[in-house]
C-alpha cells in the first residue's frame, strides 16, 4: 500500500522521479538481457518490456520490503544487545 501511495503522490507532485525509476528499470532489464546469448536475450527483454509497469511496481515493492526488513532486523539486534536495567 505504501508503494502505491508513493506512486500516486509522485505522479501528481514529482513525475520526474517516476521517469527516473522507469528509465532505471529499463536499463537494468536491457543490461541483464544483454548478458544472455543472442536469441534468448532479445526474447527476455521484449517479454519483460511488455509487462512494463508491473515489472516496475514489483521491483519497487521488493525493494521497499527488503529495506523495511533490514531496518526492522537492525532494530531488533540493537534492542537485544542492550543490557537489561
Amino acid at each position: 500500500m505504501a508503494v502505491l501511495g508513493a506512486y500516486v503522490y509522485l505522479w501528481f507532485y514529482k513525475p520526474e522521479y517516476l521517469t527516473w525509476w522507469k528509465r532505471s528499470t529499463d536499463r537494468l532489464v536491457e543490461g541483464g538481457s544483454s548478458q544472455l546469448p543472442y536469441p534468448w536475450g532479445d526474447r527476455l527483454e521484449s517479454t519483460i518490456g511488455n509487462f512494463g509497469i508491473w515489472v516496475q511496481l514489483t521491483a519497487a515493492i521488493l525493494i521497499f520490503r527488503s529495506t523495511l526488513g533490514i531496518l526492522l532486523l537492525m532494530i531488533r539486534i540493537m534492542r537485544k544487545s542492550k543490557p537489561p536495567r
